[in-house]
Formats: structure tokens, sequence, C-alpha cells
């Protein structure tokens, strides 16, 4: 097919479908597309596993319910085999693999300081490892901690009383606010109210603010 795309462009001429796949090959690719329909879930495994029940992907797999469902958001496809080009599945040596990727995730003790992150780096795709993440969580943990710590400092500077304000001072508000006067009569929750309609029961609404008369 390719030759005959290359012959085409030399032409001159652009190349179309009849010219692109012959009918035969138009028959094979049919039988392969309907062979693949099936009315179960797709595998998550290239092979037939071994003692299955005791391989630890696997394992992993089943615990987080990734079945390759219509719903899963992330699809599994666990190939336990090293890529080569002389593969009859892929037919690709691992450096074309790596270039069809968005992402390189190593998840393991020994990767992160192997040369797969750094083969993906320079073939231009992002990676990330175990020692990447655990660096980024402690990082999180860091800066809650520091976090909770300023809180913890700055209730002590005021007794335990409520925090020091962070909005700016408003003279108009600060000036009014000693003459706003309000009462409760009845302090109700939502315990409180439920037990009023039990005993059918009058609530009695909040009062509303008062302003003072001013001469």
């Amino acid at each position: 097919m390719s030759k005959r795309m290359y012959d085409l462009c030399l032409s001159g001429r652009l190349p179309e479908g009849q010219n692109i796949l012959l009918k035969e090959e138009m028959v094979r690719l049919k039988r392969c597309i309907f062979s693949l329909h099936r009315d179960t879930m797709p595998p998550i495994t290239t092979h037939n596993v071994v003692d299955d029940w005791n391989d630890p992907v696997l394992n992993a797999v089943r615990r987080c319910n990734l079945f390759n469902t219509t719903y899963d958001r992330v699809k599994i496809v666990f190939h336990p085999e090293f890529l080569s080009s002389t593969n009859p599945l892929f037919g690709l040596d691992y450096d074309e693999f790596v270039r069809g990727c968005h992402l390189g995730v190593f998840p393991s003790y020994y990767e992160p300081w192997g040369y797969t992150p750094a083969e993906c780096t320079v073939m231009g795709i992002p990676s990330r490892t175990t020692v990447q993440l655990k660096r980024l969580w402690d990082k999180i943990k860091r800066s809650r901690k520091e976090q909770l710590a300023t809180e913890r400092r700055e209730m002590m500077a005021t007794g335990g009383g409520p925090p020091r304000p962070t909005h700016a001072p408003e003279p108009a508000v600060d000036k009014i606010v000693p003459y706003i006067h309000y009462e409760i009569d009845v302090m109700d929750d939502s315990d409180g109210i439920q037990l009023h309609k039990n005993v059918n029961a009058q609530v009695f609404p909040l009062q509303q603010m008062t302003w003072p008369r001013t001469r």
C-alpha cells in the first residue's frame, strides 16, 4: 500500500480509496474488524498468564476493578513480554512503541534509577516515576503542615481568640458597628425546630435588627 501511495504521488495524482486499498485488501480488513467484535468485555492481558491469581499486576487490576468496561476512564492492556520487532502482536521495538505514547509511568523501586525514564525524555515523551510522585506527596504534606503551624501561631498570638482580620479596615463600617444592636429571643437550631414541629408548637422567627434612634 505504501508503494502504491508513493507511485500515485509521484505521478501528480491524489490517491483515492480504490487506489489505496484493493478489493482483496478490503475483504481482509472487514474480516479482521468482524473478528474483533465480541459480546463480552475485552481482555486486559495479551497473553494467558500462568498462575494469574498470584500475579501482582493482575491482582492490582482486579482490586481496582479495571476490567475495560464502557464506564472505565482508564483502559488496561497488560503485555507481560519484552517489546521486539519480531513480536507478531505489535511488531515494534521499544523505541518505536515509546514514540507513540503520551506519557511514561514507572511505578517501581528500581525503574526511577534506570535508563527508561531518561529514554522517554530523550524521545520527547514526559515520564513520571515513583520517586517524583513521592517527592510531590512530601511537598504537599510539608506545605499543609506549614499552613497549620501558621494558623496555630496566629491563634496563640490572640490568646486563643478569633484570628486577626485579614481584610483591610473600612472606617465607614467600623464607625457604625458600635451602634448596631440585635436580639435573639429564641435560639433555634435544626433539632429544636424539629422538636417544635413534633409538639405542634409555634416557632418564633428571629427578631430583626433594630437601629437606635438618634437625636
